[in-house]
């Protein structure tokens, strides 16, 4: 137990098949390529308590510990910093675009009741100039 209470990465199975100790971080968050060469901790269970203070600092310094250590703090620092996940900035895209419109779109009913209304045509005088791409003329549309 004073095992698990020094390194937090350190976790112990009871179960028949996983009996032993792991390296939660390394199981989590190193690939599967990544697992193939590995033993002790990450694919296999460690069961040799006899050596181990010395496994268990020497699985402290590998690089590939110290790699899933980085990728546990940033999952940590993604799970904390709800305001910088991604979905919660495309979601507050989508409401800011959605404010905006809501803004715009009285103006734009205002402008079509008055035009139907008033029995006004919402476009130009000459439909053919999107079909033949003729310079603009004056009269652009009353509702431009």
């Amino acid at each position: 137990m004073k095992w698990l209470d020094q390194r937090s990465w350190l976790a112990y199975s009871a179960h028949d098949e996983f009996k032993g100790s792991w390296c939660v971080s390394c199981l989590l968050f190193l690939t599967d390529r990544e697992k193939e060469s590995l033993g002790a901790f990450v694919k296999t269970p460690f069961r040799n308590y006899s050596k181990s203070k010395e496994k268990l600092d020497t699985h402290e310094t590998t690089e590939y510990h110290k790699r899933s250590l980085d990728r546990a703090a940033c999952a940590r620092a993604q799970l904390a910093n709800v305001e910088r996940r991604i979905a919660t900035q495309i979601n507050s895209i989508a409401m800011r675009n959605a404010q905006g419109n809501r803004a715009i779109l009285p103006h734009i009913v205002d402008a079509v009741l008055l035009c139907t209304k008033q029995q006004i045509a919402l476009r130009g005088h000459r439909d053919d100039q999107v079909q033949f791409a003729e310079p603009p003329t004056s009269n652009e549309g009353n509702f431009i």
